[in-house]
């Protein structure tokens, strides 16, 4: 839940940027060679400066009069038409009357006439897009999404010269789920970013193209985006490991492969955090196990039908066919897959393993080197057992990977987690969570350089160190088991001014709004006025009563559903009355928009990363929407990795690498529990929204990491 949806205001860096003078009304002539000899444009230019140095309201505007009426006679009847000072002057008039239409085109044909005067057109461009641009960016911040698109709009018509006023158009309709204008801007933004200091911000807007088709499912539009910006940066492994998971997606799985091996070919030049995303989409992209159970049903109904046959021998030949039909599967698609999501994770490994206290691992090769291992190691070694199972060293020196059998013809071991979300690229690193799978007990990894042994023993060795093995120890918790919400937890938060992000409810702090029922807390949203606000819902929060730096937070929740509710379960910095927002960062554990009822999200917000520039990323159910029941969601907090979950799922490691800004993340945050009703990202209800909503929570508890 974001506290203030900040753009950054850069009109101190803007304007800092600008040689004088520093608004259009102050007067300075051309910087270019134009002729201003002919009579009508001479007095055109002293009306001018007069009238940006008179102190007096009367004659400014008479002079501004008489500027307009020689100007426009000069152009017209006064055969001054080829004349480029004149027309310079007539944008400068136009600017002066705040005409950035005429501006514009009057500058336009200017620089038509006198190609030598573009540098000096640009810069008085870019000073009339200043405060258009600026008032954009306030107009976001105060969450009125389409004051803030048409100013940026017309600040984007005068001045083209820089990128940043397309890339925040692409992002508020990226936020509005609007692919198509959204990378609309996004292309637009990549020749305005063509002086070389705008470099990175190119690159991104050229990947974002991809990426917000790809976050909408728009399957030909995301390929066509991830092409066009492999054409320019052929060996970024997040563009290909976006490419590739829609290829798997579509079936495409030879292309796929040849892709994901198209990783590891360039792992020289890639970052560990992109080689670990990388094989984590290679096992977000292995398809599910095939059911065979209707294979199985068509066996026996075949098999009985010859009446020599037992019963047992019925059963035998058709556990051969399902057993075929597995174990081809496993052969074809899923052993190589995990053969070479291991190769990602070595590639990462040998990037950037560091054991946290300075302990070391010996090197596999006995070269007398040493392979660190730490938070790497720890990411690598769960990512094998979420992928893998449990894995042993056999006595030939091969990983046996003890994993229960797949589906076969008998239905899922019931309370089994089975999320296997899709990747959704709602930031550069991309990712998603999928259940736990792996190979059957009967078969063996064949992996070169016993990676596998490796990362198990990497795993050991930071489970049992030698001062006994470190544990989430519960150092606070609410189980909602009493008649009422416990005071001593829990602060009401009261207030309906939008709370920064345009939100549409008053939260309260009656009964009706958050109580305790039947073991959970409900926060219950509804259609009623109160103040000056049509909703009401309830914000909880253990600000002044509990805050905690590092540990594992997670809650039991049953979110609401339907367009325009904002269920939220997250953190914010308990020196925020001190420093503010977002110095004193966020962290939001789990937040869901109403329209995208199977999709959370998981951001931090600092300075250089805040509102909608935070860093995060999506985590897809693959069936249903997270209202239909339960579901944990969690971080675990360490002073240099955060890590996200849904249903003990990994899919969001965020390390101080991986921010654009500084890592803030280094001292207590308390707990926010709220349902916002409307607001710039969700959007307001509709017809089809159903009042009232309760968000339900089972618990909310907090581990601290004990021992070692």
């Amino acid at each position: 839940m974001t506290v203030n949806r900040t753009v950054a205001v850069i009109v101190a860096l803007v304007v800092g940027a600008v040689a004088r003078p520093l608004t259009a009304q102050q007067w300075e002539g051309a910087r270019c060679d134009l002729s201003t000899k002919h009579y009508l444009v001479n007095s055109g230019v002293l009306y001018l400066k007069s009238a940006t140095e008179t102190k007096f309201v009367d004659k400014r505007a008479k002079d501004l009069k008489d500027a307009d009426k020689v100007l426009h006679e000069a152009v017209a009847t006064g055969g001054q038409e080829k004349n480029p000072a004149a027309w310079y002057y007539l944008a400068r008039y136009y600017a002066l009357q705040n005409d950035l239409a005429g501006a514009d085109s009057a500058f336009t044909k200017a620089l038509a006439l006198a190609p030598t005067c573009k540098d000096d057109i640009d810069r008085w461009r870019r000073i009339f897009w200043v405060p258009v641009f600026n008032e954009g960016v306030k107009a976001w911040q105060a969450g009125n999404t389409d004051s803030a698109i048409a100013s940026f709009r017309r600040a984007n018509a005068i001045y083209n010269g820089e990128p940043t006023g397309f890339i925040y158009l692409g992002t508020l309709f990226a936020n509005a789920n609007q692919p198509d204008s959204s990378a609309k801007y996004f292309k637009l933004a990549v020749p305005a970013a063509s002086d070389p200091k705008f470099a990175k911000e190119k690159r991104d807007a050229m990947f974002n193209v991809a990426r917000v088709y790809h976050a909408a499912q728009r399957w030909d539009g995301a390929v066509a985006g991830y092409k066009d910006y492999l054409a320019a940066y052929p060996n970024d492994v997040q563009a290909i490991a976006g490419l590739a998971a829609i290829y798997s997606h579509q079936g495409k799985r030879d292309d796929a492969g040849a892709l994901y091996n198209q990783i590891l070919d360039h792992a020289d030049s890639a970052e560990a955090t992109d080689l670990f995303a990388a094989a984590q989409a290679v096992l977000n992209a292995i398809p599910n196990e095939p059911d065979t159970a209707p294979v199985g049903s068509k066996c026996r109904a075949e098999k009985r039908r010859n009446k020599t046959l037992t019963v047992r021998q019925v059963a035998t030949q058709c556990a051969a066919v399902t057993d075929d039909t597995m174990k081809a599967f496993r052969a074809s698609i899923a052993a190589p897959r995990y053969r070479l999501a291991a190769r990602a994770y070595e590639a990462g490994l040998a990037k950037d393993a560091v054991l946290p206290h300075g302990r070391r691992f010996p090197h596999g090769r006995g070269d007398g080197g040493h392979l660190h291992l730490g938070r790497a190691g720890g990411e690598a070694g769960r990512a094998v057992h979420q992928s893998q199972g449990q894995a042993q060293r056999s006595g030939s020196g091969d990983v046996r990977v003890l994993e229960r059998e797949g589906r076969r013809d008998s239905v899922p071991e019931t309370g089994r987690a089975d999320h296997r979300g899709e990747r959704q690229p709602c930031v550069r690193a991309e990712g998603g969570g999928r259940r736990d799978r792996g190979l059957a007990v009967s078969e063996v990894v064949d992996v070169t350089g016993a990676w596998l042994g490796l990362a198990v023993a990497a795993c050991s060795a930071l489970a049992a160190p030698a001062a006994g093995p470190p544990v989430w120890q519960l150092v606070w918790h609410d189980e909602f088991d009493g008649p009422a919400l416990d005071a001593t937890k829990w602060v009401r938060e009261t207030g309906g001014d939008g709370w920064g992000n345009a939100e549409l409810e008053f939260y309260t702090d009656r009964v009706e709004n958050a109580h305790i029922d039947a073991g959970s807390l409900v926060i219950e949203a509804r259609h009623e006025p109160l103040g000056n606000r049509e909703y009401t819902s309830a914000r909880l929060k253990t600000q002044g009563l509990g805050a905690w730096q590092y540990g594992r937070i997670e809650a039991r929740i049953q979110i609401p559903r339907g367009q325009g509710l904002w269920p939220a379960f997250w953190m914010l910095g308990d020196n925020i009355p001190s420093v503010g927002w977002p110095a004193c960062g966020e962290i939001d554990i789990m937040e869901n928009i109403g329209k995208e009822p199977s999709r959370v999200h998981g951001t931090v917000h600092g300075p250089g990363y805040s509102g909608a520039q935070g860093v995060g990323r999506a985590y897809d159910l693959p069936a249903g929407a997270f209202a239909d029941t339960f579901h944990v969601y969690a971080v675990e907090w360490e002073p240099d990795a955060i890590r996200w979950y849904v249903d003990s799922t990994l899919y969001l490691t965020v390390t101080p690498k991986s921010l654009p800004g500084r890592w803030v993340y280094d001292h207590p945050f308390f707990i926010i529990l709220n349902v916002a009703v409307g607001g710039s990202w969700p959007g307001s209800p509709d017809a089809t929204t159903v009042f009232p909503q309760t968000m339900r929570v089972d618990y909310v508890r907090v581990y601290e990491k004990r021992g070692g």
